[in-house]
């Protein structure tokens, strides 16, 4: 496969891990497209550091009535094929790596439409129940997709005739058409059409660029609440011995619910089936011809947060899905994951406990003997997200086993409401956009490390797919006992994973653990559940409990992990909580320790694991026995600069045909309605005179929000995360000097300045994610942050270079 990771730890390849570390973006097609447009887009994201995308096309038929969206050439047309090869060629030319997306739109599995129109089985077939009064001596005339009749909870013969007046209910399986998006996933057929409207138009199309592309992405494909599979009560009657139609009426909606063993079973079963069919028929299809092309299929399922959220929409189980793709992920689009200001937790209300969900994808990565898992973020986060909001999100992950992330977006279009539709979104006419390089710098290093050897853990959750298959009261058990005992082993730091019970039926019983894939378990938490297989039950009887703390450190708000790199060990420590945490970490192991630096890409030798981390950050330490020449750095003089004055600021304005920034001179009105940028500037005077190969950095102190660092014209860094410090290119300092502080906010203050403009937009224009049914996302626009201008410091740095002995 073209995903590959390096194996051994280089200091070089960690200073520069190359694009395929860095964080993709999703790239929204949302106008007419153009190649001078698609040159000024990419030429803009070089600018901004950007060193991966993928294009998510919307076309005008993706959801007309309440997404409305431009694309022009009609999508999967042979001039749009045209562009995108062309805009991939572009990509690579300003050394971006580039993914491919399955769908027009959102979720997968039907092509925006063009799967519909060539295979009239498309369609999802609903259980649908019909009450029918029959007067007496009234024979039943069933309709096109009639299932089966009842009384009650009593099958009634399909020729019934009714006795006297009664009243029964009809089940009909019926096609049903929610968008153009979703098809029957459980259908063979259907999945091979999907496969040549897209999968294999877009490799003919491609042509030799197909070779470089590394990943297919697929979004959400899925099923509906109450949807039946593509021949299933056939298959079932064969699958199970008995018939599906006399159970009904445990199926037929999210209110319907079992009692008896006879109905539970039914119940459970119905799931099950669907599962495997859903497994058979479209993820491992679709993973196959990815591998017989030499490409990933990468993604992630739907409803992941949630952990009964598989039974919704017809996986059963995610884990089983998950481990079909080469690049398994998780969906943190919707403040699943939050910075926890305030008094807020970082999980939401109805995730609250179930925080620990990214290791669905590291743990079916594991099993299924790879590597890389993937995160879509941030999708629908509000424009007021900041670096440090940012940084938490994606840290929070990676502490949990994801390696790679899939930032959304950047829009194409910046007409009317296109660039606000879903937020944050990313377009040069937006302050801060330039600024967004130190982020993309930080993580293409942390996403080297986190790939590096072997995570580690010889414990595995046991999830109870049955139990939220079961009544409704037996998943609700099963939640609550699923995430206490996965959120405690998070706090005592016992390193774990995630299994269902396919895992363990398929893992190798090696006498003194359960191996499967990359993974040897040698203890098993099982939460309360009732229906775990009698054939489950037995293979993991010696294993149940779990194993012991990785570390155990004084903070409770310090959550570890560790990956095995040949003979060495990789620590990374996360601050979860809001305030700093200062604390000294024995974990060297009698090996040699070093701490890694993701933000300058340098690598220092320590004594002990001295952690001071502010909100969402991570230390890294490698434990070795090899020998690294590295450096130790320290601050010996520090000038502040002062006297800064205004010279000019970029405003950004939201208008009725189009968002823009425009420059002017001269200081702005910068009050709650202001979003831009600042032009800071200082004559600056140094006490030494700087030479070529000693070290210097800039440290913004009291700043808010991004800023961009110019010395005498020319480019230096950029910062946002706290604390923020960058290292001066080598050279480029002089004795004495101007220096251009260009100080953004988000795009948030503008938003909420205009909200009775974009409120004049036609709803379908304004999109869901702004309106009425998704309320939330003002109310993170709302948080505002504030522009504020600092203290600005330069420092010089004594670099000792330490031997290797």
């Amino acid at each position: 496969m073209l995903i590959n990771c390096d194996k051994n730890f280089s200091l070089e390849n960690f200073k520069n891990p190359g694009n395929k570390y860095a964080i993709v973006y999703s790239w929204v097609w949302n106008a007419p497209i153009s190649k001078t447009g698609i040159d000024e887009r990419l030429e803009q994201c070089a600018k901004a550091g950007i060193k991966g995308i993928y294009i998510l096309p919307e076309p005008k038929s993706f959801r007309p009535d309440s997404i409305r969206t431009f694309l022009e050439p009609e999508y999967l047309s042979d001039e749009f094929f045209e562009l995108v090869k062309y805009a991939l060629d572009k990509a690579d030319t300003l050394g971006m790596r580039c993914w491919l997306y399955d769908e027009g739109g959102w979720p997968s599995g039907g092509a925006c439409w063009n799967t519909f129109k060539e295979n009239p089985d498309s369609p999802m077939r609903i259980l649908e129940k019909r009450t029918v009064k029959l007067a007496k001596g009234e024979k039943y005339k069933p309709e096109d997709h009639f299932v089966a009749l009842f009384d009650g909870k009593t099958r009634l013969c399909d020729g019934f005739v009714a006795e006297d007046d009664t009243t029964i209910n009809a089940y009909y399986a019926v096609p049903t058409i929610f968008n153009g998006n979703r098809a029957d996933c459980t259908n063979a057929s259907v999945t091979d059409t999907f496969i040549g409207n897209t999968y294999e138009a877009y490799k003919r199309w491609v042509g030799d660029k197909f070779d470089k592309i590394p990943l297919i992405f697929t979004d959400e494909p899925g099923m509906q609440w109450g949807s039946i599979a593509y021949n299933e009560f056939e298959i079932f009657k064969s699958e199970y011995g008995y018939d599906l139609r006399d159970y009904l009426y445990v199926i037929d909606g999210q209110e319907a619910d079992a009692s008896t063993e006879d109905e539970i079973k039914a119940r459970i079963d119905h799931f099950a089936l669907m599962g495997k069919l859903f497994r058979e028929n479209t993820l491992k299809r679709i993973a196959d011809w990815c591998e017989k092309n030499d490409i990933a299929y990468g993604g992630h399922l739907d409803l992941d947060n949630i952990p009964s959220g598989g039974v919704s929409v017809g996986y059963f189980s995610h884990l089983d899905l998950l481990r079909q793709m080469h690049v398994p992920g998780v969906d943190v689009i919707w403040e699943q994951i939050r910075y926890p200001y305030g008094a807020r937790a970082p999980l939401d209300n109805e995730t609250q406990g179930y925080g620990f969900y990214p290791r669905l994808a590291a743990s079916a990565a594991r099993q299924s003997g790879r590597n890389m898992t993937l995160s879509e973020s941030m999708g629908v986060y509000g424009d007021s997200i900041t670096p440090d909001e940012v940084r938490f999100v994606f840290n929070y992950q990676a502490i949990r086993g994801i390696n790679s992330f899939n930032f959304m977006y950047i829009t194409y279009g910046n007409e009317r409401c296109l660039p606000i539709l879903m937020r944050p979104s990313f377009t040069s006419e937006k302050p801060g956009f330039y600024n967004l390089k130190h982020l993309n710098e930080y993580y293409e290093r942390l996403c080297y490390l986190l790939r590096l050897g072997e995570r580690e853990g010889d414990t595995a959750l046991y999830h109870p797919s049955r139990d939220y298959a079961g009544t409704i009261a037996d998943s609700r058990a099963a939640t609550e006992s699923y995430n206490r005992l996965g959120t405690m082993l998070e706090e005592k730091n016992i390193q774990f994973d995630i299994i269902d019970e396919y895992g363990i039926l398929n893992a190798i019983d090696t006498g003194c653990a359960l191996k499967i894939g990359n993974a040897a378990y040698r203890h098993i938490a099982v939460p309360e559940n009732k229906y775990m297989p009698d054939a489950v039950k037995a293979k993991i009887e010696k294993y149940i409990g779990f194993g012991e703390p990785i570390y155990t450190p004084k903070s409770d708000k310090l959550r570890i992990m560790t990956r095995k790199v040949d003979n060495s060990r990789l620590w990374f420590i996360f601050n979860e909580g809001i305030e700093p945490v200062c604390e000294v970490l024995d974990i060297a192991g009698g090996k040699k320790l070093y701490r890694l630096d993701a933000r300058s890409g340098e690598m220092y030798r320590e004594n002990c694991a001295d952690v001071n981390l502010l909100c969402g950050d991570i230390a890294i330490y490698l434990a070795s026995d090899e020998n690294y020449a590295t450096v130790s750095d320290k601050i010996c003089e520090t000038v502040e600069v002062f006297d800064f004055k205004i010279r000019g600021y970029d405003r950004f304005n939201i208008g009725k045909d189009k968002i823009s920034s425009n420059y002017f001179d001269g200081a702005p009105d910068i009050d709650e309605g202001f979003s831009g940028t600042v032009y800071y500037e200082a004559d600056y005077e140094l006490p030494f005179t700087p030479k070529c190969n000693e070290k210097y950095r800039i440290n913004l102190c009291d700043f808010s929000l991004t800023a961009r660092v110019y010395l005498d014209g020319e480019y230096a860094c950029d910062l946002g995360m706290m604390p923020m410090w960058a290292n001066i290119p080598e050279g480029m300092l002089k004795k004495s000097g101007k220096i251009k502080i260009a100080l953004s906010n988000t795009a948030s203050n503008e938003i909420i300045a205009k909200l009775d403009l974009i409120s004049s937009f036609p709803e379908a224009e304004i999109g869901p994610y702004h309106t009425e049914e998704c309320g939330e996302m003002t109310t993170y626009d709302r948080r505002r942050p504030k522009l504020k201008f600092g203290r600005v410091y330069i420092e010089k740095i004594e670099r000792t270079e330490c031997k290797i002995r």
